[in-house]
């Protein structure tokens, strides 16, 4: 197994050989097997192997493929789906013809995308300004710019965080119980900076002290602290998830894929500070 999302009452997940499987309820589709049938056990989806990611919503999923096309399934009643209607979807469905997608999320009855371009797009359900176009209210039945932001680099899967390329936090949506972290209960129905006041702050560090080289890098990565040690390092993929952890200034990072990453240097005065790297 590689990847595994959950839904309120379902599951999905991808095995390592990029085969699609299923379980759980499929009262509307939310399996993908074309039935309403509730499974118990894991179950095939088709018979591709090519699929990259997926995400589940409450009833709906996203997944993209290894060609970055954009495919959903599942419960559609507030248009989560994104192919112009609100009928629910038994198989996985291609959503537009675009292969550029790069990232995907799905939060209750709204999904959202990353371009490669860096643009973020949102459908749903916007009865709280989930979209973050601005507009709150109804629902989106398409996939939507949510901004002219050309700027966002990984959209997380709980609740409506993004971060920019330049690793600065934004939240929007409801925020009854304060869960945007701007310091109100505000609804917030455009993306707004989360600022932190605390020593993680990106205030507290100096990070042109930090050089990172070769970036883009090969097989090797060296890193430099002007009059610091480093005491650990993780390096994340896009999804968050840890790649390679080491205690050294240099890495070698042979194992890993073409891509972009993060990297995390933590320091012996427990100061954190991180970048975004990019392998050939």
């Amino acid at each position: 197994w590689k990847i595994i999302s959950a839904g309120a009452v379902h599951v999905i997940a991808l095995k390592t050989n990029n085969t699609l499987w299923a379980w759980g309820s499929n009262g509307v589709g939310s399996l993908g097997d074309g039935t309403i049938v509730n499974k118990s056990s894991p179950i095939q989806i088709g018979t591709d192997s090519n699929w990259k990611t997926i995400v589940s919503g409450a009833g709906h999923n996203l997944a993209l493929k290894t060609n970055n096309s954009l495919w959903c399934w599942g419960q559609n009643n507030h248009g989560q789906i994104g192919d112009g209607t609100t009928a629910n979807k038994y198989f996985p469905i291609q959503i537009g013809s675009l292969t550029d997608w790069s990232q995907i999320s799905a939060k209750g009855t709204t999904s959202m995308c990353l371009n490669s371009n860096n643009s973020m797009w949102a459908w749903g359900n916007n009865s709280n300004g989930n979209t973050g176009n601005g507009v709150p209210g109804g629902i989106i039945t398409s996939p939507n710019q949510s901004n002219s932001n050309l700027d966002w680099f990984k959209v997380f899967d709980t609740y409506n965080f993004v971060l920019k390329n330049n690793l600065t936090l934004w939240s929007w949506g409801s925020n009854s119980n304060g869960q945007l972290g701007d310091g109100t209960n505000i609804q917030r129905n455009s993306p707004i900076l989360v600022n932190c006041p605390s020593t993680l702050s990106n205030e507290e560090f100096n990070n042109e002290a930090l050089k990172i080289y070769p970036n883009p890098f090969n097989n090797i990565i060296n890193i430099f602290i002007e009059n610091e040690s480093i005491a650990f390092v993780n390096i994340f993929d896009i999804q968050g998830r840890t790649i390679l952890s080491s205690f050294n200034n240099t890495i070698d990072t042979s194992s890993l894929e073409s891509g972009i990453y993060i990297i995390s240097i933590e320091l012996s005065n427990k100061k954190i500070l991180s970048k975004k790297i990019i392998k050939n």
